[in-house]
């Protein structure tokens, strides 16, 4: 063989190579990125149903204050206290009750800059 054939074997050899490497590497990469996106479904799950439990029970207890408000005199004295009139105001209600969607943004923030939404029920 001469020069040329030698070095262009040569080159081709390493261009194999560097293929072969990229072609792991990646393999690599996208295996720890699924890896990582299952850890954190997982951790947004459990987040977002303790959120639903939440949201679930300060609804409960918005219906219960709302039939408090509805019923006799005495009710409406104790959700008067200081002035106040009871959760009837929404800047009484949590936010959570308001918006359930985006209710575990109040618990759980992201590494990321990036927010992200209910996929549960927004599928978004």
């Amino acid at each position: 063989m001469n020069e040329c054939t030698q070095t262009v074997l040569i080159v081709l050899l390493i261009l194999l190579c560097t293929t072969i490497s990229y072609k792991v590497y990646s393999t690599f990469l996208e295996k720890k990125r699924l890896k990582t996106k299952l850890h954190n479904d997982e951790r947004m799950k459990k987040i977002r149903e303790k959120q639903i439990e939440i949201w679930e029970k300060e609804n409960k207890d918005y219906r219960q204050i709302s039939q408090y408000k509805s019923g006799d005199n005495e009710t409406d004295e104790r959700c008067n206290k200081n002035g106040r009139e009871g959760y009837s105001k929404p800047k009484d209600v949590p936010v959570s009750r308001l918006n359930p969607h985006f209710s575990y943004l109040a618990s759980y923030r992201p590494s990321g800059s990036r927010r992200r939404i209910c996929k549960k029920c927004c599928s978004n």
